[in-house]
């Protein structure tokens, strides 16, 4: 039931039937036409309302329509925009991927030419080091040339001034030498006689000066000239055991001076002298007569 058809709350007896209540009233009437008139109303307005909003939907899409056409072609410039900027962007990453390339093949050749450099500085340094140690084994041996030079400098200075002596022992000599031919030319010219005298000063002024063959010669002279020149005989003996270790012609030389001159002064030493030659020369033969009998000969002279 409809709120036209509803009943009026004050006209529903206990009495009334079925038909009373299913024939409208005339208020009831109104109240459906107005109802009505409204409904008819409402659908008129919702028309009109929907007309409307169909035609400003209408104008709506063709607006948006025409801004999406319009964002479109925005969009296609984007699009071309961007399209362009991404090839540039492609031919700059090729660019840069060249580029990188160069870079790496630049870097590893670098790289290259710095493990060169480093290997020559390694050799460098090994040059330079055996430079300097070169440097040092020939400044040590320039210090030892300079201590040798000055050594040798010395030395020279010394044969310089040994040379010096010698030639002043030379000339000493040589005026010793004319002054003895001169005495000896001047003995013979007056005194004949006198020569083992001067051949016997020769041989000391030889002895002196370490003219040893020299000296023996002018001794052995005097004593052709005269053999029993005593004095001739003892410079001999002492040459012979100092200069010359012939202890055989030293005894013998000392064995004629003592029996020319048994009281002299120095008798006593000449004897000690002898008695030591003498006793060398018993040794010496029994050295060399063991050696001459061998071992069992030596053994038997032990043991009689």
């Amino acid at each position: 039931m409809t709120e036209g058809e509803m009943p009026d709350e004050g006209m529903l007896d206990v009495g009334m039937t079925d038909e009373s209540i299913r024939k409208p009233k005339p208020r009831k009437i109104r109240v459906a036409v107005v109802i009505s008139a409204l409904a008819l109303g409402l659908a008129g307005g919702g028309g009109m309302i929907a007309y409307f909003t169909h035609t400003n939907l209408d104008l709506t899409v063709q607006g948006l329509q025409k801004a999406s056409e319009a964002e479109r072609g925005n969009l296609e410039v984007r699009n071309k925009k961007l399209a362009t900027a991404y090839q540039g962007l492609q031919t700059a990453h090729a660019a840069e991927q060249a580029s990188t390339r160069r870079l790496g093949q630049t870097a590893e050749e670098l790289a290259k030419a710095l493990q060169e450099a480093q290997a020559r500085v390694k050799a460098m340094e090994v040059s330079q080091k055996a430079a300097e140690q070169q440097k040092s084994e020939l400044e040590a041996r320039s210090a030892k040339l300079e201590t040798t030079v000055q050594g040798l400098q010395t030395a020279y200075a010394a044969e310089q001034d040994t040379a010096k002596k010698l030639t002043q022992k030379a000339e000493e000599l040589s005026k010793a030498l004319e002054q003895a031919h001169a005495r000896r030319t001047k003995a013979r010219e007056e005194k004949p006689a006198d020569l083992p005298g001067l051949n016997y000063a020769l041989g000391v002024s030889y002895s002196k000066r370490g003219m040893k063959e020299e000296a023996r010669n002018a001794f052995q002279t005097a004593l052709k000239f005269d053999p029993n020149y005593a004095e001739a005989h003892f410079e001999l003996a002492r040459l012979y055991l100092v200069s010359f270790d012939d202890n055989r012609s030293a005894t013998r030389h000392f064995r004629q001076y003592l029996a020319l001159k048994p009281t002299a002064e120095d008798a006593e030493r000449v004897k000690g002298w002898l008695m030591k030659t003498e006793k060398e020369l018993n040794a010496d033969k029994q050295r060399q007569g063991w050696g001459k009998m061998g071992l069992v000969g030596g053994l038997r002279r032990i043991f009689e």
